[in-house]
């Protein structure tokens, strides 16, 4: 792994002029200072499992394929301080000819894209906030909007957003299937179309869904 910096200090903050990263299984790049950084990524995602399984137990998954990431981060408060820090970020993920492998099931080459927009960490509240996020594979798409997310476990009934879901739901079957097929059973067989729009709200001690529109058609 090498890796290129150009930095200077002026009027008392770190400025990066450039940061470059480049590996056999990625490269990445970032400008800015310690308060908002731009960056740019790319991987080869067999390198970097190659590389993790050195650290960690990668639990029989296979992955092939590459990622292209591309935002920004941006930091309030103090950034020595991480528990008073917010965290704001922007960008888009790709991934191109995803291949997972686990034992005998497997997600064959497919394209996922994810893009978000204002999301916010926010450490203070211990809240994940997002204006919007949406993915798009070959399954269907996902779109959720006005996200706000505790990151506190016992208030996660205070989770609220707005998803718009359009999906094949036999694909999303193969595709858990590869990620959760233990706790499915072996012989469930699922074929459709998923058209959704559907709210969710804190209510009292409650999380309650509310959906004016649901639709499957082919089920």
């Amino acid at each position: 792994v090498k890796i290129k910096a150009l930095a200077a200090m002026i009027d008392n903050k770190i400025r990066i002029d450039n940061v470059n990263v480049d590996s056999s299984f990625c490269t990445a790049n970032c400008k800015g200072d310690l308060e908002q950084l731009t960056y740019q990524a790319k991987a080869d995602l067999a390198g970097v499992q190659s590389f993790a399984a050195q650290f960690t137990d990668m639990a029989g998954y296979k992955l092939a394929g590459s990622l292209n990431t591309a935002g920004s981060v941006k930091v309030q408060g103090d950034i020595f301080d991480f528990d008073t820090a917010t965290l704001i970020a922007a960008g888009n993920i790709d991934f191109q000819n995803l291949a997972v492998v686990q034992g005998a099931n497997k997600l064959d080459p497919t394209a996922i894209k994810i893009n978000y927009d204002n999301v916010v960490y926010d450490n203070p509240a211990k809240l994940l906030k997002a204006n919007a996020v949406d993915a798009t594979l070959d399954a269907g798409t996902v779109v959720v909007k006005s996200l706000s997310m505790p990151l506190d476990p016992e208030k996660m009934t205070q989770l609220s957003a707005q998803a718009d879901v359009k999906l094949d739901l036999k694909k999303v079957l193969d595709l858990a299937k590869v990620f959760a097929a233990d706790s499915l059973p072996a012989d469930l067989m699922l074929a459709g179309n998923l058209n959704s729009v559907i709210d969710v709200k804190p209510q009292g001690p409650d999380i309650a869904f509310r959906t004016d529109k649901t639709e499957i058609q082919k089920l």
